[in-house]
């Protein structure tokens, strides 16, 4: 079983209960992914605009479906950071 405790995930192992820090939120690892993400779709929207490929079609939809999950998880991630005060 795993509990959030505000920044801390408390994990419950036979019997014990382990405190683990995750992760903590960094920009850099954040404007990384938004990049990463982005980036990946440079040639689809090439074949699709300039070339006309309907099958790039599909991934640059896929690619801006995944841009918009990411993006409300990252909001999600900011919101609840300011309502705890950081």
């Amino acid at each position: 079983m795993i509990f959030l405790l505000k920044y801390k995930i408390a994990v419950y192992i036979a019997s014990s209960l382990i405190f683990i820090n995750p992760k903590p939120f960094n920009f850099m690892n954040k404007y990384s992914e938004l990049y990463d993400l982005v980036t990946s779709m440079k040639d689809d929207f090439d074949n699709f605009f300039d070339k006309k490929n309907k099958a790039a079609g599909t991934r640059v939809r896929k690619g801006m479906q995944d841009l918009g999950n990411w993006s409300k998880s990252v909001r999600a991630e900011v919101q609840k950071m300011k309502n705890e005060g950081m």
